[in-house]
């Protein structure tokens, strides 16, 4: 028996891009992974740093506007899943 420590292959941190990252609030996110299927949903959930959801959304596009302009300034944690995926980004919000 062997156990292994490594992560599944189908979570990456690397899975959707924001910009412009720091920001006041706005950001558009690109989900880099985007299935051209018109039944493929991805969940939102923003995040701060002791833990609290403070947004949930879902994705409907590639890209989609995220804002957090009514949030205080600091880094927050965005993240999106579908059936099949799950990543995170880190949000800063000047």
């Amino acid at each position: 028996n062997c156990i292994s420590n490594s992560v599944p292959g189908n979570i990456s941190d690397t899975g959707i891009s924001l910009f412009p990252n720091p920001s006041n609030g706005k950001f558009t996110a690109v989900v880099d992974s985007w299935q051209s299927k018109a039944n493929d949903q991805y969940s939102a959930e923003i995040y701060n740093m002791l833990g609290e959801k403070v947004n949930q959304s879902l994705i409907l596009n590639p890209q989609s506007l995220i804002d957090l302009s009514s949030q205080p300034g600091g880094v927050y944690f965005m993240k999106v899943h579908s059936e099949k995926s799950i990543f995170t980004q880190k949000i800063i919000i000047q």
